[in-house]
């Protein structure tokens, strides 16, 4: 069983960090590639983090208002 480690994106040259602003999905829910698993917000932008794969959410690593580059581990 893959583990898949979710970390903050880069949506732009000059994104120095995010913040997590909010979790979509808990552990144990179910995510599917393109789902929308929690919220980033920037000094520009508050949006969406997409699942990049088909799994279930494991560990929720980064709480809110955190600004680390480790989000989440999912599996399948």
């Amino acid at each position: 069983m893959p583990i898949h480690m979710v970390t903050m994106p880069k949506w732009g040259l000059s994104m120095e960090q995010g913040q997590v602003n909010g979790w979509l999905k808990s552990v144990g829910d179910k995510v599917s590639k393109g789902d929308e698993i929690l919220d980033v917000e920037t000094d520009k932008i508050l949006s969406g983090v997409e699942c990049a794969f088909d799994g279930i959410l494991r560990r929720q690593i980064a709480q809110e208002k955190a600004t680390s580059c480790r989000l989440a581990y999912c599996s399948r």
